[in-house]
């Protein structure tokens, strides 16, 4: 399993969405659990993804990239977690504002929630005060 777990968490770092899904899959069929998957796989690779932005050695493309990648093991986990509630620790709602395209810290905020096993619901407020969200 160390192998499997190993393979998921370099294939984030190096950002290789369809290897990571591949290698997440092969993990399901085993009968390895989730949560391992995402603390030993999936989030230790960001945990160095992490560290190597704290030291300038990464930056935001290379960040975004392992964070897309990460997401697409994510998706899968996130299908078993949905159809259970034992492991839904929470649920919440995040949201921007209609027309911004500023939502890369969202979209990792996100991705946080929905590691640590929380439910998310995602959407675009519309603003009241007639400024649309252009400032």
């Amino acid at each position: 399993m160390d192998s499997l777990f190993k393979g998921i968490a370099e294939n984030v770092i190096k950002g290789k969405s369809s290897e990571v899904k591949e290698l997440v899959q092969e993990s399901l069929k085993r009968g390895v659990a989730p949560e391992a998957i995402m603390e030993r796989g999936l989030s230790s690779a960001m945990a160095i993804i992490g560290e190597k932005w704290r030291k300038n050695e990464v930056f935001m493309p290379e960040v975004m990239i392992a964070a897309r990648a990460m997401k697409s093991g994510l998706a899968l986990l996130y299908q078993i977690w949905s159809k259970s509630n034992s492991s839904l620790k929470g649920k919440g709602v995040i949201a921007t504002v209609k027309a911004d395209l500023h939502d890369i810290g969202k979209n990792m905020v996100i991705m946080m929630f929905l590691g640590a096993g929380f439910r998310v619901v995602e959407g675009r407020l519309v603003s009241t005060d007639g400024c649309g969200g252009d400032h």
